[in-house]
């Protein structure tokens, strides 16, 4: 599970645990920011804001998200090929 708010990830089976314990999954269990229901700018925004921190895998989002023209990203190819190489 990969959090937008602060660039972490978790294995599946310890979401899995979260959701299922009374704690469950409303805050980011890494930075504790509160995981509310975003538009897709508001996502690609921060997944941005993540691969110029040097997030490897925001790196490696934004590269495909470029590459397709996807997920509130401008199809560009060779700037996405540029970040795939960064990640």
């Amino acid at each position: 599970e990969l959090f937008f708010c602060c660039g972490g990830f978790i294995c599946k089976s310890c979401v899995r645990n979260l959701r299922e314990s009374e704690l469950g999954l409303d805050n980011c269990p890494l930075c504790r920011e509160p995981l509310a229901v975003t538009s897709a700018a508001d996502d690609a925004a921060q997944i941005m804001t993540l691969a110029k921190r040097g997030v490897f895998w925001a790196q490696r989002e934004v590269g495909r998200f470029m590459i397709h023209g996807s997920e509130g990203f401008e199809k560009q190819a060779q700037t996405g090929l540029e970040w795939l190489k960064k990640a």
